[in-house]
């Protein structure tokens, strides 16, 4: 093994959207912390992390080596005993109210059924173009060519300037504020744990122009493309072996 930190995407990298992670997934990250330091960043809040990812993990003794980075790298939380939340980068409440008027807006949705589509995270927003609870099957298929979110970027990004705007997952787009992305994200872990990127490997699906881990090609770290869960599996793998 020749890195000493691991990061990872987690909708479709460690896991498929929104969907509990898999026993030998699980299995497999937890003896990775054995020897390495592990990171998991994603566009969620952190009770999502808990129970898409931690409560599948059988290796709370492992978690000192695990940080979790939530909306996309705004926030940062350690184990300690219990989760600690080490910083945090609010968005202020009128840019919120704003953010989701205007999104509720382009996207068409209806007066009164704006949760049902859009999370205010405080540090982040996430807009969900089939809502927040539809099934992967349908969500796979949505927006293959990310043309349709595109579109809604394209209309947003010159209302919301002190926002940062991404495309997520497979139906998804992300808010955060301006700078704060998964680049801030991993240059603040790999400061925290003083481990310097060159000795750092990220992994994740959305490294395609536009997508929310393609900010990470700022930096000087290695990168691995991955199709999903299955092929994260075979990555893991290869770390360990």
């Amino acid at each position: 093994m020749t890195k000493k930190l691991h990061i990872f995407d987690l909708d479709n990298t460690l896991t498929e959207s929104r969907t509990i992670i898999d026993t030998e997934t699980s299995r497999l990250l937890c003896e990775l912390m054995l020897y390495s330091n592990v990171a998991v960043i994603s566009g969620a809040a952190f009770w999502q992390f808990e129970k898409q990812l931690l409560l599948g993990m059988n290796c709370n003794d492992c978690f000192k080596n695990l940080t979790i980075l939530t909306t996309s790298g705004a926030e940062m939380w350690r184990y300690d005993m219990v989760w600690n939340k080490i910083y945090s980068n609010v968005i202020p409440e009128d840019i919120r109210i704003r953010t989701i008027r205007l999104v509720a807006d382009v996207a068409g949705i209806p007066t009164g059924e704006e949760t049902t589509y859009i999370e205010d995270r405080g540090s982040g927003i996430t807009y969900s173009a089939l809502g927040v609870t539809a099934p992967p099957e349908k969500k796979n298929l949505w927006d293959k060519d990310q043309k349709k979110r595109l579109a809604m970027v394209e209309k947003l990004l010159p209302q919301l300037p002190e926002l940062s705007i991404r495309i997520g997952g497979t139906t998804s787009i992300d808010f955060t504020l301006s700078g704060i992305d998964k680049t801030y994200g991993v240059q603040k872990i790999s400061e925290y744990l003083h481990i310097p990127l060159s000795e750092c490997v990220f992994v994740g699906d959305a490294l395609f122009p536009g997508g929310n881990d393609n900010a990470v090609e700022r930096l000087d770290i290695d990168m691995i493309q991955t199709s999903g869960p299955e092929e994260t599996r075979r990555i893991i793998k290869s770390f360990i072996s």
